[in-house]
């Protein structure tokens, strides 16, 4: 991994999914990486030529962001991976999970940062890694609020570019498309459990789209699908 900005990274959602895939692949490169969470065992770790803290912290609590970035002597690169996902219809989404959706997806982004960037702007160089998705360019359907969320994203680093750049600070946008795991789905991710079902999409035989609604069952620790209807086509 070629890596111009520095050896001290901070990323956010690193309890699992892409946020624990980064944390480990800088580790790995010989970085030093803060990997948070809001529930971790705090320890640290040896990973290839580098190393991992994992703290407690949650992008929605001001408080935490300070207690950990106050830890780092600077942030050479932070990569903002916390975040979930709502699914259903626009019409039948409560406003208050729609809230929710853009508090951890777009504002903690915001508050992480604004701890970040002045040490950033300190040190005259810095990287702004943002986790954004496919769904950032495309709006989905029955992800109407994830994907509002992530057109958010888009906009703030495309503007957060241009005003950090004379101070050596760049941000660049991720889009990844479907990324699933059981561990990112039962503890923080893309299946609001156990209240509400969510609807994925499969790949259906015919070569269209099906959505399938999926739970999860926490008696069994593994999640149930049911049947998948024609939703649209490729």
């Amino acid at each position: 991994m070629k890596n111009r900005y520095g050896k001290e990274v901070l990323v956010t959602g690193a309890g699992s999914g892409l946020g624990l895939a980064c944390t480990e692949a800088f580790a790995a490169s010989g970085c030093h990486v803060v990997g948070v969470s809001r529930s971790c065992k705090e320890e640290t770790r040896k990973v290839g030529a580098g190393s991992i803290d994992t703290m407690k912290m949650d992008v929605n609590d001001d408080e935490s962001i300070r207690r950990v970035v106050e830890t780092m002597p600077r942030v050479d690169i932070v990569v903002h991976c916390a975040g979930f996902g709502i699914a259903g219809a626009a019409e039948d989404t409560p406003i208050d999970l729609a809230r929710a959706q853009m508090e951890t997806n777009y504002f903690g982004v915001l508050r992480v940062n604004a701890r970040v960037l002045p040490k950033m702007r300190a040190q005259k160089s810095g990287l702004v890694l943002l986790i954004s998705s496919v769904a950032g360019r495309i709006g989905i359907p029955f992800q109407s609020h994830y994907s509002s969320s992530k057109f958010a994203l888009e906009a703030y680093c495309e503007a957060l570019r241009m005003e950090c750049a004379p101070f050596g600070i760049r941000a660049s946008l991720i889009e990844p498309g479907d990324t699933f795991s059981i561990e990112k789905s039962t503890e923080s991710g893309f299946i609001p459990v156990p209240e509400a079902p969510c609807i994925v999409q499969v790949d259906m035989p015919s070569g269209k789209i099906g959505w399938n609604w999926r739970y999860y069952d926490k008696e069994k620790n593994e999640i149930e699908l049911e049947s998948a209807s024609v939703f649209g086509s490729y």
